[in-house]
């Protein structure tokens, strides 16, 4: 595209992974949410230098939420996306 300025969109898939040594499900599921949402939090308000500025960032539709006990204790796995419209400056 050269050096013209531009609005670009796109998604990106993303994933989460939380265990816990305690087996306590309530627990891995919040510390996923606080990432989740720390993630969301940081790409809306912070600039980040030789990143385009984000001018929405929306969560997809196709969240999953897969949840399991292992053998180390409760595990969380968080499958999203990330739906972008950026302003370009070369």
């Amino acid at each position: 595209m050269g050096t013209r300025n531009r609005d670009e969109d796109g998604e990106v898939s993303c994933a989460v992974f939380v265990e816990n040594g305690d087996g306590d499900m309530d627990a891995a599921l919040a510390e996923a949410e606080g990432m989740v949402d720390q993630l969301g939090h940081w790409l809306a308000h912070t600039a980040v230098q030789d990143l385009p500025a984000f001018t929405s960032v929306l969560f997809g539709d196709s969240t999953q939420w897969l949840m399991d006990r292992t053998e180390y204790g409760a595990a969380v796995l968080v499958q999203f996306s990330v739906a972008f419209k950026a302003r370009i400056y070369p």
